[in-house]
């Protein structure tokens, strides 16, 4: 025996696996404990990888951070109106936890370029879309209207996340949403 012990709890290289294992592990963590408390040993123990990956794939915490960011699929409107959107996020958030763009908003501790590439995010794939519809209805002040609908949900579902309110976070989406459709008609 040449007295080097093998590490059993890491798996044999594989890139592809790896840098997966990587995002998965990292989008976990970064959910459950933040951007600041999620350290890049978590990340890579939990991936059962060895740290230097992260360097090898991503470059650093950052990169890596904003990778997740960027391949977490957006969701998928259905169409761009306000009760859809909601319901729409809503659901997502009840399935999957607040994601990577969400988080970013909130957290105190995201980087300010990370939080703009959020923002971006968000503008793109929710904001742009209402904002349109709000312009075809000839709304005025579609893009504020816009972004009080996303403010109000992102407020809604973090309150939910962390279960700050008992029945707002054990109430359905469904319920939800009938409760809330008036007001979002009314934006």
């Amino acid at each position: 025996m040449s007295g080097k012990r093998k590490n059993h709890d890491r798996r044999a290289h594989d890139a592809a696996a790896s840098r997966s294992d990587l995002l998965k592990a990292a989008r976990e963590l970064f959910a459950e404990r933040g951007y600041v408390s999620t350290t890049l040993r978590d990340i890579s123990e939990r991936a059962r990888v060895d740290k230097s990956m992260v360097a090898r794939y991503f470059g650093n915490k950052e990169a890596l951070y904003r990778a997740v960011l960027s391949e977490d699929p957006p969701p998928t409107l259905i169409e761009p109106a306000p009760r859809a959107t909601a319901s729409v996020l809503l659901q997502r958030w009840d399935e999957r936890g607040p994601g990577p763009a969400m988080q970013s908003l909130i957290r105190a501790e995201v980087a300010d370029e990370i939080r703009s590439d959020a923002k971006d995010r968000l503008e793109r794939t929710l904001v742009n879309p209402l904002c349109e519809r709000f312009e075809e209805q000839g709304a005025s002040e579609p893009r504020l209207r816009a972004q009080l609908v996303i403010a109000l949900l992102v407020g809604i579902g973090t309150v939910r996340a962390v279960g700050a309110f008992d029945e707002l976070s054990e109430a359905s989406v469904n319920s939800l949403i009938a409760l809330l459709g008036p007001m979002l008609d009314s934006v």
